[in-house]
């Protein structure tokens, strides 16, 4: 800048963030959702398939689980791929340790 200019050499050049943040990357505790463990020692299959895909519909991953549900079109590869381990995440966190051993 010169003789009292206000004008800046450079602009700054805008950044854009894309898929930064997806909402189920926020649920950190499944348990609160999805209070059941699915067991192989208890038959408790038909609750806990009826409350996972209802949980993963409202946090928009339900893709992840049915192979017929599409992928949303504006999510990249690198953050499908972050929510695919999410989703693992959750049914490992909502399974018995000795179904975890057998998967």
């Amino acid at each position: 800048m010169t003789d009292g200019e206000d004008t800046p050499t450079s602009a700054a050049t805008p950044t854009t963030v894309v898929n930064a943040y997806h909402p189920s990357l926020g649920v950190t505790n499944i348990h609160g959702l999805v209070s059941l463990a699915l067991d192989v020692n208890k038959v408790q299959y038909s609750p806990w398939a009826t409350l996972f895909p209802t949980h993963a519909k409202v946090f928009n991953v339900l893709d992840h689980i049915y192979p017929v549900v599409a992928r949303p079109t504006d999510l990249t590869d690198e953050m499908w791929e972050w929510l695919d381990a999410a989703v693992l995440q959750w049914i490992y966190g909502t399974i018995s340790t000795d179904l975890l051993y057998k998967i």
